[in-house]
């Protein structure tokens, strides 16, 4: 499913195995697909990162739930 979702709005997906949520606070097409920085509610540790991080890129396919 093809989607725009407008900064600001709240989102809640996957990031890895991870379920995130946060706001949308950028997007962009990178390699033919459309991408969203999302601003973490939390952060969260990954295990290549030595600080937790607060702002993941995902995809349409990684938004389960997008609120406004």
């Amino acid at each position: 499913m093809s989607r725009f979702i407008g900064d600001g709005i709240r989102v809640k997906g996957r990031f890895g195995d991870k379920v995130v949520s946060g706001r949308i606070i950028s997007s962009r097409i990178i390699s033919n697909e459309l991408m969203y920085s999302v601003l973490l509610d939390n952060p969260i540790s990954l295990r290549w990162q030595n600080e937790p991080v607060s702002t993941v890129l995902l995809s349409n396919d990684d938004i389960e739930i997008a609120l406004s």
